[in-house]
């Protein structure tokens, strides 16, 4: 409805109300005057200059009262109607009855109130109410309840339910609410809650953003909670000081002392991002994550140490802790950003830690569990004395097998080695390193595999304990019972030098370790007085000590040297006799007994030979057969 007025109405509007009414003689009851309702009140408000011929407001009432002070009160149908400058319906209130102020134009009320606009986007209600004109502004005093449509949360040009997007209603209640028209702001107050798919809000005060461009109007552009925020979406559970959320992207954001949970998972971070389209978690600035009941397989990474819970059934407290700058979850994988630290406890202490600089990816089963683990840059790991260190690192959790690549290192206390890559499977307590690999150890580790265990003259450079012992090889398997190298092995000691093209070293038995060199093996023997050399297929060296039922236990160290022929040079070193070269397809050195024996020859030497302390026997006599 559209009113035309002429030049007295323009100049009389700004400052009247308009009465359309029907009347009735006044009547006398008992003597008495009474005064009749006015029927049929309206008052409209036009629009200031230029648009003074189109109507801002226009209330009306089924009946009016005339109240002290030049106040009316309304009653019967009293519906409030506002328009754009285009004569556009914006919103309509309705009310049971309401009291107007034609000096200041204001509607209020100490009863029940509904608004909606026009296109049905919005609606509120609420008991006790405030209109004011000037700034199309409305106050809602208790009990209020608001319904958002999902077609005013998002973007006109996506479908609901698309990707995350709100398919139903967005419902906010609280105990008072306040609009102001001119920005377009409306404010929810005390015991604020929100209701929509797969969301609840929880806050003090809560500020929405409707736009007044007639383009965008009733779209809601965004919310921001504020004061003892707590949200729950899709079982994950959040609070904070603020959170924002923008209905165009779907995207909400959490900040001030940001924390989250879900499930026994739990983290918190600077500021928190629920990307609902995307279906993506985020975490900025100073990020944790914690993952109870969750660890690395029973000996983490480096170790299988720690299988008495497995074996015993004790319960343990087991939580992997997660810091870096910021880290995304999705639906089954998560990624960790800049100075990642990996940390694995295991009752309140910590067993093992993995750190990197640039990103860590993590996979998950689909209980959440960890399945996959990928580190990059400056990746070192460490369990106690263990380390490892590498540019790259991956992890398998099924198998519990980890691999290093890209200038990979592992120490293990004194012990330490590198390749090309590095695979340790803690599963079966082994460790593999191909290309240009080597491994150091300390020397006295090897000692007792190049001097005699009894009756020598140790000496004393063999003994300090800043000597080390080196193996280079293409590749080697390290195992408790076995270790393996191949490919052009050259192992160095204080004591000896060997090369081979594949090694092995064995425990055979409880005490007893062989070492196994084959093809083209040339080994090098030294002590303080004596040099042994030797050539040959294949050299097994024996010791430890042996107990046996008859004669108790007994020290072994025995090499034997196998070869087409075989050749082993003796020289004393402080003698300038020439030395003794034994050549034969089997050569037999018992350093315990000082014997070489030649199995399957013609010839036994016998005699003295002082070696340190042991005795060597030399020829005698040709045997016959």
């Amino acid at each position: 409805m559209q009113l035309r007025l002429g030049t007295f109405g323009r100049l009389a509007l700004p400052l009247l109300w308009i009465l359309f009414a029907s009347t009735s003689p006044g009547q006398t009851f008992g003597g008495k005057a009474t005064i009749k309702p006015i029927k049929g009140f309206k008052a409209a408000e036009p629009y200031g200059s230029p648009h003074e011929t189109q109507i801002k407001s226009l209330l009306e009432g089924g009946k009016a009262f005339q109240q002290p002070g030049g106040k009316t009160l309304l009653s019967e149908g009293v519906t409030l109607r506002t328009y754009s400058e285009t004569n556009t319906l914006q919103r309509v209130i309705t009310c049971v009855e309401c009291i107007y102020d034609p000096s200041t134009r204001e509607v209020s009320s100490a009863g029940p109130i509904q608004m909606q606009t026009a296109d049905g986007k919005f609606s509120i209600e609420g008991t006790g109410f405030l209109w004011q004109p000037t700034n199309s502004s409305l106050v809602i005093s208790n009990q209020v309840h608001t319904l958002i449509q999902s077609s005013g949360l998002q973007s006109s040009n996506v479908p609901a339910g698309v990707n995350g997007q709100e398919s139903g209603p967005l419902v906010v209640d609280s105990a008072r609410f306040t609009y102001d028209g001119s920005s377009g702001r409306g404010v929810w107050r005390e015991h604020v809650r929100v209701i929509g798919t797969n969301l609840v809000l929880n806050s003090e005060v809560l500020t929405a953003r409707v736009p007044t461009v007639p383009a965008e109007q009733h779209q809601l552009r965004s919310l921001l909670a504020e004061k003892n925020v707590a949200v729950d979406y899709k079982g994950l559970h959040a609070t904070s000081g603020r959170l924002e959320y923008t209905p165009e992207n779907e995207l909400i954001r959490l900040t001030e002392q940001a924390m989250w949970t879900n499930g026994l998972q739990h983290g918190r971070g600077d500021e928190l991002v629920l990307d609902r389209t995307n279906q993506i978690f985020q975490v900025n600035g100073h990020a944790s994550l914690y993952l109870p009941g969750q660890t690395l397989g029973e000996g983490g990474f480096l170790s299988y140490t720690n299988s008495a819970r497995s074996k015993s059934g004790n319960t343990q407290k087991q939580v992997i802790e997660i810091l870096c700058d910021n880290y995304e979850i999705r639906t089954n994988w998560a990624i960790f950003r800049d100075q990642v630290q990996l940390n694995e406890q295991l009752d309140n202490t910590n067993r093992g830690s993995m750190t990197c600089e640039k990103a860590m990816t993590v996979t998950f089963a689909g209980t959440n569990e960890l399945q996959t683990l990928t580190a990059e840059k400056n990746v070192i790991i460490q369990e106690g004395e263990k380390k490892v260190t590498g540019n790259r690192a991956f992890y398998t959790h099924t198998n519990t097998t980890l691999e290093v690549t890209e200038h990979p290192t592992w120490q293990d206390g004194l012990r330490s080695g590198k390749g090309d890559l590095l695979r340790l499977n803690t599963q079966q307590s082994e460790m593999l390193v191909q290309g240009t690999a080597s491994l150091t150890l300390p020397a006295t580790e090897l000692a007792s595999q190049f001097s005699s265990l009894t009756n020598a003259t140790p000496r004393p450079v063999a003994t300090v304990t800043n000597q080390f012992a080196q193996i280079f090889c293409e590749q080697y398997l390290l195992r408790g019972d076995k270790s393996v190298f191949q490919g052009g092995v050259y192992a160095t000691h204080p004591e000896m030098n060997v090369t081979c093209e594949n090694m092995a070293i064995l425990v055979r038995d409880p005490g007893i370790t062989n070492v196994i060199a084959q093809q083209n093996v040339v080994f090098d023997l030294m002590t303080a007085k004596d040099k042994v050399h030797g050539t040959g297929d294949q050299a097994v060296y024996s010791f430890g000590m042996l107990n046996t039922i008859t004669n108790g236990i007994l020290p072994i160290n025995e090499l034997k040297l196998t070869g087409t022929p075989a050749t082993l040079v003796t020289t004393n070193l402080n003698s300038r006799a020439d030395p003794m070269t034994s050549r034969n397809d089997t050569i037999i050195l018992d350093r315990i007994r000082g014997k070489l024996l030649l199995p399957g020859s013609n010839y036994t030497i016998q005699g003295t030979l002082k070696m340190d302390t042991n005795i060597f026997l030399l020829p005698k006599k040709k045997l016959t057969k």
